[in-house]
């Protein structure tokens, strides 16, 4: 549990730690979940399970870090600083998570990555294109890349909705690595079409990415889970060696 930003609540943040010491070189993935899920959803879906038996396969460990992003908003914060200040999401993540988690051992953006799905989709390509040099992985499952508010967590403001646009900044994206993962049978009308999109977008400035389209996979925990060895191998390529 870690206080709030705004230090009227404390929040969850599940972890999975293989069985390494802590270091400099241990990667770590901040994974943000979709609304209206909660952090614990990618465990229940068996993630630890199956980097346990990733890992026993002598592939590289890396630590999990899924906070707690549900806010004040009916839990749709799309993980950003409210205009209004009642929730700071990307605050909690970058300045009360990342450094609890580190601590003495801040890792450099090559070693951190960020992934996440629907909202978190959305959220994890908005932070990591806000932040470029704290990132150097994103991998971004049934994610959207414009601005959908319904709850009004940007209070409407033009600049905010702007700056919390990844399809506006895609040149923040060079040098990073990209997967854009989503169903054929995705049913959610903000996620149709926009990793196609978002792809294009990227490939016409000249930053390549990758577009995975999964067949007959839907927009659940079950598609999260079928993209569990995608997203593990296609992170083990991007560690430093």
């Amino acid at each position: 549990m870690l206080d709030a930003p705004t230090g009227v609540r404390r929040q969850h943040v599940w972890i999975y730690w293989p069985s390494v010491p802590n270091s400099r070189s241990l990667p770590i993935v901040y994974w943000l979940h979709g609304v209206p899920d909660l952090p614990g959803e990618i465990f229940q879906a068996g993630l630890g399970h199956t980097l346990d038996a990733y890992f026993a396969a002598g592939h590289r460990p890396f630590v999990v870090v899924a906070p707690d992003g549900s806010g004040a908003f009916s839990g749709d914060t799309e993980w950003a600083d409210a205009a209004n200040g009642v929730d700071r999401e990307e605050s909690f993540l970058l300045h009360s998570v990342m450094p609890a988690i580190e601590g003495r051992f801040p890792r450099d953006r090559a070693h951190r990555a960020i992934a996440g799905f629907s909202m978190g989709g959305y959220g994890a390509m908005n932070v990591a294109l806000r932040h470029p040099d704290l990132f150097g992985q994103v991998a971004s499952l049934s994610g959207y890349f414009h601005v959908d508010d319904p709850q009004g967590v940007f209070g409407g403001r033009a600049e905010l909705v702007a700056a919390n646009s990844p399809d506006q900044h895609v040149q923040h994206a060079r040098g990073m690595r990209i997967l854009l993962d989503v169903g054929t049978q995705d049913d959610q009308g903000v996620v149709h079409g926009e990793a196609q999109r978002f792809w294009h977008l990227l490939g016409r400035v000249g930053i390549p990415s990758t577009l995975i389209v999964a067949p007959e996979a839907q927009h659940n925990y079950t598609f999260v889970h079928s993209q569990f060895p995608v997203i593990e191998t296609f992170l083990d390529f991007g560690w430093p060696s």
